[in-house]
């Protein structure tokens, strides 16, 4: 049942918008009960940080993915960076459901902040000038803060992909964003 309600929820939500979807609408749409919704969430922010999360966990698989690459080359970064875009412009409606998730709610962006410090772990695997296991406090927070700039541009990258408003070549951009990476390697 909470799994009918959340790809229900995936559905409604980007069809017809967060605010315009009343929990009626979801129960109808699940085919499940008042009582049963109450059971897995206890609002409609709580179905929406259910998406939050299953979003976070695909873009982690993405940077476990270029961390598979074990010592990648520009191309190789280029070509990750570029399947990137492509699956955010496949799930374009969940993207701009993301972006309205975080001004909803000051959690959900917090979760999307926590979620940058696991992927900028993962790139410290493959990129040892990102590796925050090593060095003082200092080294480790510029690592952290430079690691978060990276995500923050693949994050914008996906963004911008999925409305449509990426108006760059995105094979000079992708292999621009993979040399800037392997700064770090």
């Amino acid at each position: 049942m909470r799994t009918r309600l959340v790809l229900a929820a995936a559905r409604l939500f980007v069809e017809r918008g967060f605010l315009q979807t009343s929990v009626e609408d979801l129960l109808g749409a699940a085919r499940i009960s008042r009582a049963s919704f109450y059971t897995y969430f206890e609002n409609k922010i709580a179905l929406l940080a259910a998406l939050v999360d299953e979003h976070i966990e695909r873009r982690t698989r993405h940077f476990h993915d270029l961390a598979q690459l074990g010592r990648p080359d520009v191309e190789q970064v280029a070509s990750w960076f570029k399947k990137v875009g492509e699956t955010s412009r496949e799930q374009a409606g969940i993207v701009r459901l993301m972006r309205l998730a975080v001004a909803l709610d000051p959690g959900l962006m917090q979760r999307f902040v926590r979620a940058r410090d696991k992927y900028a772990e993962i790139l410290g695997e493959n990129f040892p000038r990102l590796d925050l296991s090593i060095g003082d406090d200092d080294e480790r927070e510029a690592r952290r803060a430079t690691a978060h700039l990276l995500i923050i541009q693949v994050e914008q990258f996906a963004s911008s992909s999925a409305d449509g408003s990426w108006h760059l070549d995105v094979d000079i951009t992708s292999r621009t964003f993979a040399r800037l990476l392997m700064r770090y390697a």
